[in-house]
């Protein structure tokens, strides 16, 4: 019952201020906002003609003696969806092209780049006029459908193509193919916030991706930046407040070991991360549930994670706190201890990326290594959340690499399990040992 005591008394510290109040209020605030976010489709002929309409303004043709390597050239060309028919997994959609003459243009530089007639932008385009300004030889339909073709095969879609008619100010054609989930991000969809209010288009993406973003910002920025930071500054008072004259001497003098109530008010200092992770990510996750129809249980993963991330900073505060009593030093140290060691684990993914320019056998490389291998790696943390999200949203390595939006440098997260928890752990637990032991000896 004492230790009991002393645990409620130490978690009524963390939770009994008015910066937890406050911070509970900010967080009910996300809540809400959350409940405000809806996911809306795009209907399937705007998603499709949005998709295709980038791709039928230009050619690109790869040529060595082009400048840069590429013969381009773009025409004003629009391009307007009037049907789109689902067949089980088939697709037929009917497409306008106009205006006639700038698609001709594209179709007739298409043909003459891909005949190897020219070899430069700028040289003249067989069937056109010498400003490139008319059409003397239209090009067939056949033509037409190869280049339409072509630019189905240019976003990973092959397609029977064809042309249904041929007027003055239009080309009406029909492509015909079976659309892939993973590399042909057709759909897409429009995220309403605030019930409508702000209207945000996503391209290439579903609602899926939407809400493994939401999420990522509200554990990885709101909770593991903000909540993490906030925490750092109202509990480092704990330890040193805690050995002020007259405090201490009627802490010390209840019959428990020095070291459990030292471990006691570390726990408790945990609360405050713990209550307000669960009460932010347990709330959005209820909220996005309800509004996007996700639930995966990934996203409650982020709170033992977050917790974890807290424990080992707060272990660098609590030692400094014991050993300088000095609220301001256990701050900015643990502050420093943070930065630090993400930003060494930064560097080190960095370096090891393709193209870094930094020599796999170099003593930088090598330094940082070390460093990396022998510290808390926090910056995994925000890499294992990535990759719990991920997973629980159906984003998988697969689907993630072909997406267009991604950078090159982007890659699938990849988590060390062993160094994360393995290195973290024994680093902290030497602290608290180190930090028990003086407790346990020093006379106040």
């Amino acid at each position: 019952m004492r230790y009991l005591s002393l645990l409620r008394d130490s978690i009524r510290e963390s939770l009994d201020r008015k910066s937890f109040i406050i911070t509970l209020a900010f967080c009910l605030l996300l809540i809400i906002t959350c409940a405000t976010i809806g996911f809306e489709p795009y209907p399937a002929e705007k998603a499709v003609e949005r998709r295709l309409d980038q791709y039928f303004r230009y050619h690109f043709e790869k040529s060595d003696k082009a400048p840069q390597g590429w013969l381009s050239r773009m025409y004003p060309v629009k391009c307007r969806v009037t049907e789109v028919r689902e067949t089980g997994a088939d697709w037929s959609v009917r497409m306008e092209v106009s205006p006639l003459v700038e698609f001709q243009k594209l179709v007739r530089f298409y043909l003459a780049a891909h005949s190897g007639a020219i070899k430069r932008p700028e040289e003249p385009i067989p069937g056109l006029s010498p400003d490139g300004k008319t059409v003397l030889d239209p090009p067939s339909q056949e033509a037409m459908a190869q280049f339409a073709a072509s630019r189905m095969e240019g976003i990973r879609m092959p397609a029977k193509t064809s042309i249904e008619s041929v007027s003055p100010e239009m080309a009406v054609l029909r492509l015909e193919f079976r659309p892939d989930r993973y590399g042909f991000f057709i759909r897409g969809h429009r995220v309403n916030v605030l019930f409508g209010a702000w209207k945000i288009d996503l391209e290439y993406t579903e609602p899926a991706e939407s809400v493994y973003f939401i999420q990522k910002l509200l554990a990885g920025v709101i909770v593991g930046w903000v909540g993490i930071l906030a925490g750092i500054v109202v509990t480092g008072a704990f330890i040193p407040n805690m050995l002020q004259k007259g405090m201490i001497d009627l802490i010390l003098a209840r019959p428990v070991r020095r070291w459990s109530v030292f471990l006691l008010k570390y726990v408790g200092g945990l609360t405050y991360v713990f209550v307000t992770a669960v009460f932010l990510i347990g709330g959005c996750w209820i909220t996005l549930g309800f509004r996007s129809g996700s639930w995966a249980p990934a996203f409650l993963m982020c709170i033992p994670l977050l917790v974890f991330f807290f424990a080992a900073v707060y272990s660098v505060s609590a030692f400094i706190g014991l050993h300088k009593r000095n609220v301001t030093e256990a701050i900015m140290v643990a502050v420093f201890a943070w930065l630090a060691l993400t930003s060494l684990g930064f560097i080190h993914t960095e370096m090891h990326r393709p193209g870094s320019g930094v020599e796999a056998n170099s003593k930088w490389m090598a330094a940082v290594d070390i460093l990396h291998a022998a510290t808390p790696p926090l910056g995994e943390v925000g890499t294992a959340m990535s990759w719990f999200l991920m997973k629980g949203n159906e984003i998988t390595p697969e689907r993630y690499a072909l997406n267009p939006t991604r950078s090159p440098r982007d890659q699938f997260p990849e988590v060390r399990w062993a160094q994360l928890f393995g290195v973290t752990t024994a680093w902290m637990a030497a602290l608290l040992w180190m930090s028990c032991w003086t407790f346990t000896r020093r006379d106040y």
